[in-house]
């Protein structure tokens, strides 16, 4: 049996995600295993991977039509979870702010991803059924393209969150800044699989391509972005149990608590900051209830979005 630089590449994987695998596992336990945490994603994604890798290197001796399916569906709806898990790190972050995005924005972007997931499996089953590697699959194209969106709405909600980080507790903001290391590996990611369904380039596929294109582009930034996602979990704090961190408005927070200090109390010398921050609360309740969203109701996930970042940047300029 030859190792080929192709299984070589599988190897890689298998040896990566393993220990992926199980840190996902540490910080499921660690943090709550609730599919908005985000943790419990990197679980999935490993195991996507894993046994993308594995059916590949099985096809060595063992080649058949459900082998090559299985790998390269498992290739096709990883995108879904590695997307979501910054999802997940912007959702707690959500929580500490005090004009959260609502709740509905988040949940239909999971419904978007969920549904390019769906057509990635079954755009994987017809490629692996066809007999032209490099036609062009709708329900393949589809999906990435769901994948793309998901991705750019994912950073118009980093973006708002960003605006109001001084209300984030410092220890957690490093949620914001592993989303801001992990982006531009995704955003690699996602162009190589762009590229894949939207260009006929005999370079650029997940089996009969480039290798090193596949390993540069998809393989290697997959496993620095689930990295940066381990060191911020294991360096992150964990929540109270009883803690449940729904959004507390400004006006009603205890005075004790603070956006500025690690432990969350206002110690002596930082009386000042506290008036301040009563102060752009104080602000931010006028401008909120003088501007036109205060008075809207209903709308879907990206009018609420586009909202959110209009009236952040009238309170700034206020």
């Amino acid at each position: 049996m030859t190792i080929t630089y192709r299984n070589g590449v599988a190897i890689l994987q298998v040896v990566a995600f393993v220990p992926i695998f199980a840190f996902g596992i540490i910080l499921a336990m660690r943090h709550g295993f609730a599919k908005s945490s985000g943790w419990v994603l990197l679980i999935t994604f490993s195991v996507c991977r894993l046994v993308g890798a594995i059916c590949q290197l099985i096809a060595i001796s063992h080649p058949s039509t459900g082998v090559y399916t299985a790998s390269i569906v498992c290739i096709s709806i990883g995108l879904s979870p590695l997307t979501l898990i910054c999802l997940g790190l912007l959702t707690r972050v959500n929580n500490f702010i005090p004009r959260p995005i609502p709740r509905p924005v988040f949940q239909g972007i999971s419904i978007f991803s969920l549904a390019g997931m769906s057509l990635g499996v079954y755009g994987g089953i017809k490629a692996s059924e066809s007999k032209d590697p490099f036609v062009l699959n709708p329900e393949s194209k589809t999906a990435v393209a769901l994948f793309t969106t998901v991705f750019v709405v994912v950073l118009v909600v980093f973006a708002l969150l960003m605006v109001q980080i001084v209300y984030v507790e410092p220890g957690e903001r490093r949620l914001l800044y592993a989303v801001a290391v992990a982006s531009p590996l995704i955003a690699v990611r996602l162009t190589y699989g762009l590229i894949v369904d939207f260009a006929k380039n005999k370079h650029f596929s997940y089996y009969y391509g480039s290798v090193t294109l596949y390993l540069c582009m998809a393989v290697v930034p997959e496993i620095l972005a689930c990295t940066t996602y381990i060191i911020t979990g294991l360096t992150l704090g964990r929540l109270p149990k009883n803690d449940a961190r729904k959004h507390v408005p400004l006006d009603d927070m205890p005075a004790q608590y603070s956006p500025t200090s690690t432990t969350g109390i206002w110690s002596g010398d930082a009386m000042e900051n506290r008036d301040q921050f009563k102060q752009a609360n104080a602000r931010s309740t006028r401008l909120q209830s003088d501007s036109p969203s205060s008075k809207r109701k209903g709308g879907g996930p990206i009018s609420m979005l586009y909202y959110m970042g209009k009236d952040a940047y009238q309170s700034r300029r206020g």
